[in-house]
């Protein structure tokens, strides 16, 4: 789509499709690169045939290792399908801990101390029930999986959804990137998809490779943050945008950003839907 034909009234400078990508910095524990390194050495390739077989420049991985980067979903994607595994997957933090895990290991647990338990360290005795041993390294490991698996891994992954002001590239046209596993509210319900975030205009509520879920029947309120779909063309992709919902006139949604502050505005014939991206909270019944 080119930029002559985004609604937006606000437009960043650049080009949104460099020669060579550019990975998002990232200054934390950067659990992907990790899980990209020990996979490609379990299946016995180096970083630079992985590069190549995602059809990136050679030296793409390594440099990026090196500025402690993280690739963009469509290129993690990529990434994904020469590793013969998932975008999730990659993304998982608690991948490197448990490759690490010995599976006749048993799992430990450590007991509470005294003031974790009720009517210690001068706080009257709880009304619930006493907490229970505190799950740490292997066990925590063990319970995580435990959940994992109870929640039905079939919510559809539909592209991702740009944190730019530029305009969406959430493309429904290429139909479902994966499915991931169902928090608890979601489950049974048809009207709920999940996708992941694209740039860096809403962080730090929404960072980029972030994986977010919405819905398709509650409906958003000012202030909430929503997936605006946008088809520009008669015939075109729809597109999608995150941001929150900041007001919708005659004529015209405005959604706003954060990264830098900004409100971005489109045109309601190019608005397809607005839906609701859930909170935590909202996920999980809270």
């Amino acid at each position: 789509m080119s930029m002559d034909k985004c609604p937006l009234k606000q437009r960043d400078k650049g080009d949104d499709n460099p020669p060579m990508e550019k990975a998002e910095p990232n200054q934390r524990v950067n659990f992907v690169l990790s899980n990209i390194e020990r996979r490609a050495a379990e299946l016995g390739l180096s970083l630079e045939a992985v590069s190549r077989g995602a059809g990136l420049h050679k030296s793409y991985l390594r440099k990026t290792m090196e500025r402690n980067g993280t690739p963009k979903v469509e290129t993690l994607t990529k990434i994904a399908e020469v590793l013969q595994t998932t975008v999730l997957a990659l993304r998982d933090d608690l991948a490197p801990l448990r490759a690490r895990r010995l599976a006749a290991t048993p799992p430990t647990v450590a007991e509470p101390s005294a003031d974790d338990l009720p009517g210690r360290s001068g706080l009257p005795p709880a009304t619930g029930p006493v907490p229970g041993p505190v799950l740490r390294g292997d066990a925590r490991l063990a319970e995580v999986d435990h959940l994992a698996t109870s929640m039905p891994k079939d919510l559809p992954v539909y592209g991702t959804a740009a944190g730019s002001h530029l305009r969406g590239a959430f493309q429904f046209a290429g139909g479902i990137v994966e499915y991931v596993r169902r928090p608890p509210a979601l489950i049974g319900t048809s009207t709920a998809y999940a996708f992941y975030v694209e740039g860096t205009s809403m962080a730090p509520e929404h960072n980029p490779g972030d994986l977010r879920f919405a819905t398709a029947v509650r409906p958003p309120r000012y202030g909430d943050s929503v997936v605006v779909q946008l088809r520009t063309e008669k015939d075109g992709d729809i597109e999608a945008v995150i941001g929150h919902l900041v007001k919708r006139t005659g004529t015209a949604l405005h959604i706003g950003k954060l990264n830098p502050s900004a409100t971005v505005e489109f045109k309601l014939d190019y608005v397809v839907a607005v839906h609701k991206v859930l909170t935590t909270n909202e996920l999980f019944g809270v």
